[in-house]
């Protein structure tokens, strides 16, 4: 989940950077306005979001259905969800957000124009809950339709909306989310990047034990190494070390295009190595 979120956060700050340097309208709200990028970035399907994509035109959801289903049955969901009173909505009674994708997006972005979608989500949601359960749209589930396969749905008064209008080939936010997609996704195997950011965290968890154990007030990794470094629990190479690290996966979550080819594997063992190392040595009780 963590992981999740890193990669949601470089999106945004990639989504930002490319609308204040080609000159996108609305640059300065997205700047501000984090249920914008991740309803763009959900909606282009750069990366995986809070949100989930909706739309209240009948039409377009069975016209996306059949397309999914290429020629079979198709499954259209229907949920019951608070009315949409403003472009942004957010109900406190439910803990909901909606977004309005015709009313926050710029005009170069074609695909809400045909598709009439709007996203949901829960409001203010974090890696932290009591129960997922809490935050399950299926609990929101009022009915499933099976559409059947074929034309047998489809009437002369009623045709699919064809894909070359559900997916315009002319939309120009669709070529910035897929050059953004690239930088945050394919440059970097999502699971050895897990796997890294996952070792990276208990590494971390055990320098700021180490510290803690020696003083109270330790807010930071980096106080952390310092700390152990000027209390001699941490030697200068090891030091070096993990700086080194430390830097590595800042690249690899804000901009990893910037690793080189196998550098996370060589990164992940260099983590193992350390936190093997960080392992053995014995904690020392609070000195002050």
């Amino acid at each position: 989940m963590a992981l999740r979120f890193d990669v949601l956060e470089s999106s945004g700050r990639r989504l930002v950077d490319v609308f204040r340097h080609d000159g996108i309208a609305g640059a300065k709200e997205i700047a501000r306005r984090k249920y914008i990028q991740w309803s763009i970035l959900q909606h282009y399907e750069v990366c995986p979001t809070p949100l989930l994509d909706f739309t209240q035109s009948v039409r377009v959801a069975c016209s996306f259905a059949a397309l999914v289903a290429g020629g079979g049955d198709a499954y259209l969901y229907c949920f019951g969800l608070p009315y949409l009173s403003n472009r942004i909505s957010v109900n406190s009674e439910q803990d909901l957000v909606n977004i309005r994708l015709l009313s926050i997006c710029p005009p170069d972005a074609l695909r809400p124009y045909f598709q009439e979608g709007y996203l949901a989500g829960t409001d203010e949601v974090t890696t932290d809950y009591d129960s997922k359960d809490e935050l399950d749209f299926r609990r929101r589930l009022i009915a499933k339709f099976r559409i059947a396969g074929g034309n047998a749905f489809w009437g002369k008064d009623f045709p699919p909306i064809p894909r070359s209008a559900l997916y315009p080939d002319a939309d120009r936010m669709q070529a910035l989310c897929d050059g953004i997609r690239v930088e945050v996704g394919s440059e970097v195997e999502a699971g050895q990047l897990g796997r890294f950011l996952q070792t990276w965290s208990k590494l971390e968890g055990r320098l700021m034990s180490m510290a803690r154990q020696r003083r109270n007030r330790v807010f930071s990794v980096r106080e952390a190494i310092d700390l152990l470094a000027q209390r001699s629990a941490l030697p200068a190479s090891l030091k070096e070390r993990v700086d080194s690290l430390r830097q590595l996966r800042n690249i690899a979550v804000h901009r990893p295009a910037d690793l080189k080819p196998g550098q996370l594997n060589g990164a992940l063992s260099e983590t193992e190595e350390l936190l093997s190392l960080m392992s053995s040595r014995p904690d020392k009780s609070a000195e002050d």
